[in-house]
């Protein structure tokens, strides 16, 4: 029988993370920081890191969710209702509950617009 505890699957979750994108998890850590840093400043958000994603959690439920998508990209799906996309804002199969992305190549594009839409997903899901 075969065992794995928790380090284990964190090891082997890292090694895959750099094997598929060229970067380590602390690379990517840096990439989400400013979307999490964002979050924490919009109400009561739980914070849930899974396997490929992180998920953003109103007392309610999951409003929005970051994930890396390419070697150069992360995007950020958010539960919006009865709202078209717009700006840069795209369609998306994220998740189905996640019909809305927005692609960030750098921290600097978590921009106004960015926390226009974050907080209204937030607002909507509270």
């Amino acid at each position: 029988m075969l065992t794995r505890d928790w380090q284990g699957m964190r090891d082997m979750s890292a090694r895959l993370l750099k094997e598929r994108s060229g970067r380590d998890v602390s690379a990517w850590n840096r990439r989400i920081k400013a979307v999490l840093a964002a979050a924490a400043g919009l109400g009561e958000v739980v914070i849930q890191a899974r396997k490929t994603f992180v998920s953003l959690v109103t007392p309610r439920r999951t409003f929005a969710r970051v994930q890396a998508t390419t070697r150069t990209r992360v995007d950020l799906g958010l539960r919006l209702e009865r709202q078209r996309p717009a700006g840069r804002m795209r369609s998306s199969k994220i998740h189905d509950t996640m019909r809305h992305q927005i692609s960030l190549a750098s921290r600097d594009e978590v921009d106004s617009e960015v926390l226009g839409w974050l907080q209204r997903a937030y607002d909507q899901n509270c």
